[in-house]
């Protein structure tokens, strides 16, 4: 009888700490991982083409998933790096903790900890209190691995 109520506790607790791990796609919404961002005030272009699948919590973390890493131009200035799992966690207008983002400046690779919407500006946090700025605006379509938003040229070498 002793070990009924133990598997039982050990069960409930089980449940109670799996609960707030449930990503809203869990939930029954068809919602994709761009949404979220923009559910939560960020455009979706914050992320490349070819998000696979997601978590978020109920307190906020996130684990996005791509299919590969990714790597892109950003204005001629700035190289972005994505590794296959982005994860950190998100209120409304950013993305805090942030771990799996990575900035080029020059020849050193910097991770991003933080992406914060201010005005019309994205904030691209490093270092604590360091941060390059784009335009929000900029970010209004997700960019493809490789070139980013600028394919065009892209599309040319293909014919």
């Amino acid at each position: 009888m002793q070990t009924h109520k133990t598997l039982f506790l050990i069960l409930y607790i089980l449940l109670l700490s799996s609960s707030s791990c449930l990503s809203l796609e869990t939930l029954g919404d068809a919602a994709t991982a761009y949404d979220i961002l923009e559910r939560y005030g960020l455009p979706k272009g914050l992320l490349p083409q070819g998000v696979q699948s997601y978590l978020l919590t109920n307190e906020g973390s996130f684990e996005f998933f791509l299919f590969d890493k990714c790597e892109f131009e950003v204005q001629g200035k700035y190289m972005l790096k994505y590794k296959t799992i982005i994860k950190g966690s998100v209120e409304f207008g950013s993305l805090r903790d942030v771990k799996g983002l990575s900035v080029r400046f020059l020849f050193v690779w910097i991770g991003v900890d933080r992406v914060v919407v201010s005005g019309d500006e994205l904030r691209f946090y490093y270092h604590g209190s360091f941060y390059f700025s784009l335009p929000v605006s900029y970010f209004e379509q997700c960019p493809r691995c490789g070139c980013g938003f600028d394919c065009s040229n892209d599309l040319l070498l293909d014919l």
